[in-house]
């Protein structure tokens, strides 16, 4: 069974999928949650509009995963990361599903918001 403490744990180290944020991103396969739970696929690192989620499973003492019990776990804002907070105003302010993301001084593309990111993620689990 997982607890509130568990997700808390969880939550806690899906800020580690930020490639910008730590030198050693949480991959595949990794243990997080006090080493009770699996990153079962690879987790989402969106360097176009901020957004960090990974997909996780308890492992028993052994370390069998119980995929019976998959958990998505979603990084919010990181307000030291411009993207993240122009995704923020844009989605939630604006309720946008495609992003102007600027790529340059005078240059700009549109992405995918965080919502379509995290739709897409939780999909293909």
């Amino acid at each position: 069974m997982i607890t509130e403490e568990d997700y808390r744990y969880i939550v806690d180290d899906v800020y580690d999928v930020d490639s910008g944020k730590v030198s050693n991103p949480i991959q595949e396969g990794r243990l997080v949650g006090n080493d009770r739970f699996k990153v079962i696929s690879n987790p989402i690192d969106n360097t176009s509009n901020g957004m960090q989620a990974m997909a996780v499973a308890p492992v028993d003492k052994n370390r069998n995963v119980d995929y019976s019990h998959v958990v998505i776990a979603y990084a919010g804002t990181n307000k030291d990361d411009i993207k993240d907070l122009d995704t923020d105003v844009q989605s939630l302010g604006l309720g946008r599903d495609k992003l102007q993301s600027r790529s340059g001084l005078n240059s700009a593309k549109v992405v995918d918001s965080q919502f379509v990111t995290a739709l897409n993620y939780a999909n293909v689990k």
